[in-house]
């Protein structure tokens, strides 16, 4: 390196990468950090640990302005340009907004003054245009956005990359710099590119299997821990992000994220869109990643849990149960010639889909398009959770229950039997006749109750010990009860149709009226009782979203009972059950967002009741 040539390179000293007095090397002003120069005769530091050389040969490039302004300063506007920034790609996705890309993308890959297509004019040229091509796994693009030389990935430093302007005085330092890969490098040496998508990513895979993958288990874990970095390089971009941002809550508990996540977490409604840009492009070359994306989104809760969910939701639902069918997944993979691990990942995957799908449409009140017709895979078992005898998985891991999802297909079943009896719309058309009801009920109540003493000792509700034998681990079995009285309320629901509505005639079954009532009464008074015996070793571990919709019904059931007429004198206890429901549910909510969306719609009755009293 020639001093004498540069001579901003002479005076040693801290430089900012924007000055222009003391220009900073090319690689610092292109990452954008303060290029620290001890001695005037050796390297910058960022460039002497990177090995890379130090060099002033690169010239700033400006930003490119917009046409609007070039044609603003062509008509002879004067005074302060005006500058209008470019349009972001947006999509009408609900709370699923498309990854926004802005000039300034801080990656180790790209340098400055380097412009990018827009994402949305890429896929559809690349899709649409005769012969044209493009490589969906973004974790594997060797070239730019724009079809630069410069490679752009999602993952390029273990982490997403930050899409506000960065100030930072130096790169990070814990784990060491990771070389800055360039096209020719990454070619040579494709180990440069594995290496960098595998830092520091292992504890969010612990973290998923820890506290998630027993509620969704759409992972082949003999596959993950066989080759952790291997699989973290060849996995969908998309993927990878759902995991994190389901295992992100979880930083917490793991040894070495606790730290890093008390003082920074990536944005996790960036991990979001990039699982569902991802999804997009994958949408037209679908594979078993396609599947556990989806199923990853539809677990993702809006910014705002008071928020009823739009119908993109249902959609991406639909979806995905399209999807699965096209891929086959409906169907039994047992006679195909497929690895061990496979089958079981396509048969858990399938369930997976059923249960999503099916409680999506109980949440939305939606009839379920699954027949049973269309599929027969048969019900889960241990078997379809086994390992492969060479894999090496972490005790705790491996050690896992398998019980709570294959209850939940199983009570999954029940639900959607329930649904198609009693809440279809042909089924709500007909007549209420309560002596129908209840000889229909009789079937799903005692499948019910034979699903609760079936129960194994891993998922019994048991006293709680005294505090000097807590545990104090997290617990996450509980959204399991909460489904299973759902469904309870479902049939009950069906049942007090015909008993709330004054223009039915049932005096001569007014002993099964009490008995309906009754039932409900005691079903309500049980919720209340689960909801207070929740603490926070429940309340920290994963729910699926669905329950937040789940956690509403116990309110709006119990409003329902408040409108039956039948037995007057109950009137003043029934509307103190719902009392009782909304005090529970507003000393929880601070600590548990999970149930506001349940206290807005009991608070709803009463301001409704209040209004109509003013008035």
């Amino acid at each position: 390196m020639n001093h004498e040539e540069h001579p901003h390179r002479q005076v040693a000293g801290i430089r900012r990468y924007r000055s222009k007095s003391q220009r900073p090397c090319d690689l610092c002003r292109a990452r954008k950090v303060l290029c620290n120069i001890p001695d005037p005769t050796r390297p910058c530091q960022l460039c002497d640990r990177t090995g890379r050389d130090c060099t002033f040969v690169g010239n700033p490039n400006k930003k490119p302005r917009d046409s609007r302004t070039r044609r603003l300063d062509s008509d002879g506007g004067g005074g302060t340009p005006i500058v209008v920034p470019q349009q972001a790609l947006r999509q009408d996705v609900g709370v699923y907004e498309a990854l926004r890309m802005p000039d300034d993308v801080q990656s180790s890959g790209i340098e400055s003054g380097i412009d990018l297509t827009p994402l949305d004019g890429t896929v559809s040229q690349s899709i649409f245009s005769p012969g044209g091509g493009i490589n969906w796994d973004i974790s594997f693009d060797q070239h730019g956005i724009d079809g630069s030389d410069q490679p752009f990935d999602f993952f390029a430093n273990g982490e997403l990359p930050n899409l506000e302007p960065l100030d930072d005085p130096t790169p990070s330092d814990d784990y060491g710099e990771i070389p800055a890969a360039t096209p020719s490098k990454t070619a040579d040496h494709p180990a440069a590119l594995f290496e960098r998508l595998s830092f520091d990513q292992r504890p969010d895979h612990s973290t998923y299997f820890r506290f998630v993958f027993e509620d969704l288990p759409i992972l082949s874990r003999s596959i993950v821990f066989e080759d952790l970095n291997k699989f973290v390089a060849e996995a969908s971009t998309g993927l990878l992000a759902g995991i994190y941002a389901l295992a992100l809550p979880f930083t917490p508990w793991d040894e070495k994220l606790c730290l890093d996540s008390a003082y920074f977490k990536p944005d996790i409604n960036d991990l979001w869109q990039v699982s569902y840009t991802c999804l997009q492009k994958e949408l037209h070359f679908p594979r078993l990643s396609t599947i556990q994306i989806f199923l990853l989104l539809l677990n993702h809760t809006p910014f705002d849990v008071v928020v009823v969910e739009n119908p993109f939701v249902w959609s991406l639902a639909a979806s995905m149960l399209a999807m699965a069918q096209s891929l086959g997944l409906n169907v039994n993979p047992a006679g195909w010639k497929l690895p061990a691990w496979e089958v079981r990942l396509r048969r858990r995957l399938w369930w997976a889909v059923y249960v999503e799908y099916t409680w999506r449409a109980v949440t939305h009140g939606r009839s379920s398009m699954i027949s049973d017709d269309d599929g027969d895979v048969s019900p889960l078992t241990s078997a379809d959770f086994s390992l492969d005898p060479t894999s090496v998985i972490p005790e705790n891991i491996r050690d896992q229950s398998l019980d709570y999802f294959i209850r939940l297909c199983s009570l999954t079943e029940i639900t959607s039997g329930i649904c198609r009896q009693f809440f279809s719309l042909r089924a709500a058309s007909r007549p209420q006749i309560l002596d129908s009801l209840l000889e229909q009920a009789r079937g799903p109540r005692q499948q019910l109750l034979k699903w609760l003493e079936d129960l194994p000792e891993s998922l019994a509700l048991r006293p709680e010990p005294s505090d000097s034998d807590a545990d104090d681990s997290v617990k996450s079995h509980r959204s399991l009860y909460v489904a299973y009285y759902t469904t309870h309320i479902l049939v009950l629901r069906a049942l007090l149709r015909p008993i709330i509505d004054s223009n039915t005639q049932l005096s001569h079954v007014q002993s099964s009226v009490e008995t309906v009532l009754q039932a409900c009464r005691g079903l309500i008074q049980t919720v209340i009782k689960f909801i207070r015996g929740l603490d926070a070793r429940h309340q920290s571990a994963f729910w699926p979203a669905y329950t937040r919709n789940c956690l509403a019904y116990p309110g709006l059931f119990c409003y329902m009972l408040c409108l039956q007429k039948r037995q007057p004198d109950m009137t003043a206890y029934d509307q103190n059950l719902l009392a009782t429901w909304r005090k529970t549910l507003r000393t929880r909510m601070q600590s548990w967002h999970f149930l506001r969306f349940a206290i807005v719609k009991v608070d709803a009755i009463y301001w409704k009741k209040l209004y109509q009293d003013k008035n």
